[in-house]
């Protein structure tokens, strides 16, 4: 069982342990992601989320906090709209803490810190 602190936050062998099964899941949303480029009216509007948090964020350089933090939310809102509202819909305490967490694992895995900071600077070549 992964072991945490007072924080919540994994320590760092429990949080090894915890990266082949995250690495697949998150894989898979940067791969979505990624492919909000292509065809589809809700990928358009990902995109346009996506520019959004290019937008408010143009000049910085490629972050855990605020810029990654702030695409991984605008992508799991548009993936997971609110719903039933309450701490686990976006922009509650839990889809806030889910949020981070993602990104601080995206951030901290070599390969996807990698693919994440290409994608930021494609990103912000095409506001120009």
């Amino acid at each position: 069982m992964p072991s945490g602190d007072s924080s919540g936050r994994l320590q760092p062998e429990a949080a090894h342990d915890a990266v082949p099964a995250e690495r697949s899941l998150l894989e898979r949303v940067l791969q979505q992601t990624l492919a909000a480029q292509s065809d589809a009216p809700r990928e358009v509007a990902e995109l346009a989320l996506l520019q959004a948090v290019a937008r408010r964020h143009r000049g910085s350089p490629f972050s855990q906090e605020p810029v990654l933090v702030d695409l991984v939310g605008a992508i799991l809102q548009a993936q997971f709209p609110a719903g039933a509202g309450g701490s686990a819909g976006a922009g509650g305490v839990e889809f806030n803490s889910a949020v981070v967490h993602v990104a601080e694992v995206l951030f901290h895995d070599p390969v996807s810190q990698a693919r994440l900071q290409a994608f930021w600077n494609r990103l912000m070549d095409s506001l120009q």
